[in-house]
């Protein structure tokens, strides 16, 4: 009989510890992403990553924009 509720003891406790080694394992890469993924080193990131250039570049300016809609018109 002891032996018994020795190894259902066991049991759950060789569960409760897996499950929080598991739990811990996945809280550790969510806390080093988003640590790694802020706001301001995401955008270098990907930029890095697709080589995109920036959506708005204050060099360019819109000066033959009205050709484009004359253009357009048909």
């Amino acid at each position: 009989m002891f032996t018994n509720y020795f190894l259902k003891v066991l049991k759950l406790a060789i569960i409760i510890v897996n499950a929080s080694y598991f739990a811990g394992m996945f809280w550790l890469i969510f806390c080093e992403l988003t640590l790694f993924f802020s706001k301001e080193e995401a955008f270098l990131e990907i930029s890095k990553i697709y080589e995109v250039k920036p959506l708005f570049d204050p060099k360019l300016q819109c000066k033959d924009s009205y050709k484009l809609v004359g253009s357009e018109i048909g």
